[in-house]
């Protein structure tokens, strides 16, 4: 996701990821590392591939969300650049 380049992005993942409404996303972004994530919707499920850093922030978020997967790296996966 391009959300720290793209002002429509980060709308969509302050709304999806963190339930804000239209008024509160104008405000300050949240801080989050999301750097190596993407979220694919569907009409039947939520995909989120993200890395440790992400997962730990999101772990807490997945349990609210019916149909939600999440697939992380491990530390491992991330130092192999191939």
């Amino acid at each position: 996701m391009d959300s720290k380049r793209d002002t429509e992005m980060t709308k969509l993942t302050n709304w999806l990821l963190f339930g804000l409404s239209s008024s509160d996303i104008h405000g300050s972004t949240p801080d989050f590392h999301f750097d190596e994530t993407f979220v694919v919707v569907s009409k039947n499920a939520l995909q989120i591939f993200t890395s440790s850093t992400g997962y730990k922030e999101l772990s807490a978020l997945i349990s609210l969300v019916p149909n939600c997967n999440i697939f992380a790296l491990t530390d491992a996966e991330e130092k192999d650049e191939e």
